[in-house]
């Protein structure tokens, strides 16, 4: 959303996570993803909705069992696409998985959500930052890359603002909903094709990055530990599920390879590397096969 991005633009640097676990969060040996033990900075208005900017010090009886009870109905009465997990270090916390729907540029993408719950839950909405693609990408105008998630139901965009009756639940299926078959719409003043041609051009940019940074860049995460330990059999199994599907995409649009983004709200910049992605497709599909084999024989 143009209005806030020149706000949120510049610490985008501050904020990547390519080299490391969430920020503001360590991985405990098990590989769980936990918030850090070491004193943050005070938020700042402009950053009151960072979660690793606000960290939950003491929180209330009653936030502690509301957050228990949003994360037993996600698990026991999943929306689809939906997977939710309890940090194991902090009751507020919770690690959330978006699958992308399909039958839009988010198809078979994986985003991490991460939810932490202040002291006063469910007086106050969770801060949500995503995870997949920070500092790198911007999946959507109401996804920024510095890892902002635009939403009135989040108190971080005008319009219906939170409400105690919400839960994590609306906030993952509000944000599912803005990852729609066209999200150029989504954009502010965009209701209406400006350029003819830009809602397919940005959709071909949104497709290429999810598979780039939400298939890809999500596995090499969890590979390398700065993921909660608790997406992996969920991730191996989007993935091989969807793996024909990842080629398919790669085959498709191959025509696109070496041109320059065109994406209306020059947000996402460079070039189509189809090829490249499906060769590293097929590396990839083998060590996931050889670790479910290998959990498969641990068990």
């Amino acid at each position: 959303m143009s209005a806030e991005a020149s706000a949120d633009t510049q610490p985008a640097a501050e904020a990547t996570a390519s080299s490391a676990a969430p920020i503001g969060a360590t991985v405990t040996s098990g590989g769980s993803a936990s918030s850090a033990a070491a004193p943050l900075p005070e938020p700042t208005v402009q950053y009151s909705w960072d979660p690793f900017l606000n960290v939950a010090r003491n929180p209330s009886a009653q936030c502690i069992r509301r957050v228990l009870q949003d994360v037993k109905q996600l698990c026991q009465d999943p929306p689809p696409g939906f997977f939710a997990f309890p940090d194991d270090e902090q009751s507020t916390v919770v690690h959330c998985l978006l699958a992308g729907n399909a039958e839009t540029p988010y198809e078979g993408g994986m985003f991490y959500f991460y939810i932490a719950c202040p002291d006063d839950y469910p007086i106050s909405p969770p801060r949500v930052k995503v995870i997949t693609g920070i500092g790198k990408c911007r999946f959507n105008p109401n996804l920024y890359q510095n890892g902002k998630v635009c939403l009135s139901i989040l108190n971080t965009w005008p319009g219906p603002s939170w409400q105690p009756v919400h839960s994590i639940a609306s906030v993952l299926m509000s944000i599912q909903s803005l990852m729609n078959d066209k999200p150029y719409h989504n954009e502010p003043g965009y209701e209406a094709e400006r350029y003819q041609g830009e809602v397919q051009a940005y959709s071909n940019v949104i497709k290429h990055e999810t598979l780039r940074y939400a298939v890809l860049g999500m596995l090499d995460e969890l590979e390398k530990g700065r993921l909660p330990r608790s997406f992996e059999p969920v991730m191996d199994d989007i993935f091989l599920t969807m793996f024909e599907g990842y080629e398919e995409v790669c085959e498709d649009n191959s025509r696109l390879d070496g041109q320059p983004f065109r994406d209306p709200f020059n947000t996402n910049k460079g070039t189509f590397h189809y090829g490249t992605m499906l060769k590293q497709l097929g590396e990839l599909r083998g060590k996931v096969e050889e670790r479910q084999a290998k959990m498969g024989d641990d068990s």
